[in-house]
């Protein structure tokens, strides 16, 4: 890993290619939004080719559903349980021939209920 981790969140890409890890608390004990992809073939770290997301968090859920990312939830800066959901769409990347991504994360509706710690899983196309 490039650094540090803790309380971060990951999910494996359907092709299982690719596994992303975002978020976390790094070294210091400090939020971040950092999302690193490592490439499985090549067990190599990318730390550029996705950008961050839209909040630091941890404690969240990730899960990969297609070429979608989801992030659920978890603790702000202060602690705070978050209800935000973020999503990143990995499909430029992977028509790019694996470039850095164009487009960002997304916020989409939020979860009733600010939740964390999160854990969250996919069955087939649902989550």
């Amino acid at each position: 890993m490039p650094s540090s981790r803790t309380k971060a969140a990951g999910g494996m890409t359907e092709d299982k290619l690719f596994w992303i890890l975002t978020g976390g608390l790094d070294e210091y004990g400090k939020p971040v939004s950092s999302a690193w992809l490592l490439d499985i073939k090549r067990i190599v770290w990318n730390t550029n080719i996705i950008p961050p997301m839209i909040m630091d968090r941890y404690s969240h859920g990730c899960v990969v559903v297609g070429t979608m990312v989801y992030i659920f939830g978890g603790r702000d800066r202060n602690g705070q349980s978050l209800q935000s959901v973020e999503v990143l769409d990995l499909q430029d990347y992977y028509r790019n021939n694996n470039q850095p991504q164009t487009k960002g994360w997304e916020l989409i509706q939020p979860m009733k209920i600010p939740r964390a710690p999160m854990a969250v899983e996919r069955l087939g196309n649902k989550i």
